[in-house]
């Protein structure tokens, strides 16, 4: 079952090869820094301490783990999040030309 909007004007394709490097790599940090905002509440509630514990470092060093994660993903395109902020940037590129 699709949705189905008649008389609707289909979106013109975006060209993804005017997209110069700067804005690749600014899309991509886009999408790390979302995917790491994203994975911060899930070790909210994890805890340091116990037998193998970190402590305090661990306490410190865990946003620096959870950006990590956040660039692996983004730099594996696995998302998408990075090509739809890339084809946003090309469109107001292409208004502003």
């Amino acid at each position: 079952m699709g949705i189905n909007v008649p008389n609707a004007p289909l979106a013109s394709p975006i060209d993804l090869s005017l997209a110069t490097p700067a804005m690749e790599k600014a899309a991509e940090q886009f999408e790390a820094v979302f995917m790491s905002q994203m994975l911060a509440p899930m070790f909210d509630g994890n805890g340091s301490d116990g037998l193998f514990g970190g402590g305090k470092a661990e306490e410190t060093f865990r946003s620096l783990l959870i950006d990590q994660y956040g660039n692996k993903i983004a730099t594996r395109h696995a998302t998408g999040i990075a090509e739809a902020v890339l084809r946003e940037m090309i469109k107001i590129q292409e208004t502003q030309s």
